[in-house]
Order: structure tokens, then C-alpha cells, then sequence
């Protein structure tokens, strides 16, 4: 219950910038390669649903698919937009710094000062 949904929640969080930018880099080639695989473009798939003689079960495998690659080209895009976001995201570090309160609602550290006053 209670435990799992938190440690879902936890676990769907960035870890740091670097961590995200290889899980992004990796899915983008995996559709990639994914992509890659299949004997035809999706142009190629939309050229042959036109075709009025295609027999019913050739038309449903040809439509599967071109649901999968438009899937894999979501997916796709998802992680390359999520890749030019990564400045603006907050990572664990920041996210735990915070919850401590070591840091401000702008990022700034609250304990800069303790240190420089000699108190540490």
C-alpha cells in the first residue's frame, strides 16, 4: 500500500542530469534500432493501407504495424524532448538539500553563512 506507492513515487523522480541524460540517449537509440528492424517506412505502410485490394488480413497486420512504429516514434520524441529539458528539472540532491532545508526556494544555500561566520 502506503510503501509501495511512495516507493514508486520515489524511484519516478530524476536522479541527477547526468542519470537521465544516458537513460534518454539510450531509449532514443533503442527505438531507433527498433525502428530499423522493421521492412518498411511508416510511408510505406500508408501507401499500401490506400491500396483498395489489399486482402483484410494483410490491411490489419500492415495497420498493427504502423501502430507499433507510431508508438516507437512517440516514445521517441518523448525522450528527446524530455532531453532538452534536463536544466530545468531538480535532482535528487537538490530535491533532498531542500527537504532538509539547506536550500531556498530559489536553489540558494541556507547554510553558506553558518560556515563563514566561523560557527562550524
Amino acid at each position: 500500500g502506503l510503501f509501495r506507492n511512495r516507493a514508486w513515487e520515489l524511484i519516478s523522480l530524476p536522479v541527477s542530469k547526468e542519470n537521465e541524460a544516458a537513460v534518454c540517449t539510450s531509449m532514443i537509440a533503442g527505438v531507433t534500432e527498433a525502428l530499423a528492424q522493421y521492412p518498411t517506412t511508416t510511408s510505406q505502410d500508408r501507401a499500401l493501407l490506400a491500396d483498395e485490394t489489399l486482402p483484410y488480413r494483410k490491411e490489419m497486420a500492415v495497420r498493427v504495424r504502423l501502430a507499433e512504429k507510431t508508438t516507437l516514434n512517440d516514445v521517441s520524441l518523448y525522450f528527446e524532448q524530455l532531453l532538452e529539458r534536463l536544466d530545468g528539472l531538480e535532482y535528487y540532491q537538490e530535491r533532498r538539500l531542500r527537504d532538509l532545508g539547506l536550500l531556498d526556494d530559489n536553489g540558494d544555500s541556507t547554510y553558506d553563512d553558518f560556515f563563514k561566520d566561523g560557527i562550524a
